[in-house]
């Protein structure tokens, strides 16, 4: 279940208010930190500027909650993987193959595997 604070979040992010919406997912984790939906959503919206360092802290803290939260998990392989860590893409392989992969699990490997100049392994 999606808290209010984190929906509100979601509708400002829709609207491209990425600050705004940082601002709210961050006064909703004040409120309850251990808010999965506001941590996920925060680590996107800092991950969608760029921001991989205020991303990891609120993925770090999302999967101290729950271990198996596979889109966190990418997430951080991602930034492992951008950071020299040769690991990290055979994690974020591993992801993309889970039978219940979502758009991310596959899009942070592409992206990485592009970033690597694999155009083909990005592809498929």
């Amino acid at each position: 279940m999606v808290s209010a604070a984190a929906a509100e979040c979601g509708r400002l992010l829709k609207l491209g208010l990425v600050r705004d919406a940082v601002h709210e997912f961050e006064k909703g984790l004040a409120k309850n930190e251990k808010d999965e939906a506001c941590l996920l959503g925060l680590a996107r919206a800092h991950l969608s500027q760029g921001e991989g360092d205020a991303g990891r802290g609120p993925l770090v803290k999302l999967l101290a909650l729950t271990p198996s939260h596979s889109e966190a998990q990418s997430h951080l392989a991602m930034l492992d993987a951008q950071g020299g860590d040769p690991a990290a893409l055979k994690k974020l392989e591993e992801l993309s193959l889970a039978p219940k992969a979502g758009f991310f699990e596959h899009y942070n490997l592409a992206n990485t595997l592009q970033a690597r100049g694999d155009t083909a392994g990005a592809e498929a």
